[in-house]
């Protein structure tokens, strides 16, 4: 793992307060979505965009 996917991974990890955890949690999906589209893209697969909008609109 590079030292900047390292860092955005490390930046994931929450406090103990109710807002944080909910701040990193929005902030884990951004990272899933970023790694999801390079893996998809070089595995031929479309990463399910419109899913996690969905997913998103609805929390």
């Amino acid at each position: 793992m590079d030292t900047d996917l390292y860092t955005k991974f490390i930046s994931l990890y929450a406090g103990a307060e109710y807002d944080d955890i909910w701040k990193k949690l929005f902030k884990a999906g951004a990272f899933i979505r970023e790694i999801g589209t390079e893996l998809g893209n070089k595995l031929d697969y479309g990463y399910p965009l419109q899913v996690e909008i969905n997913v998103e609109n609805n929390a």
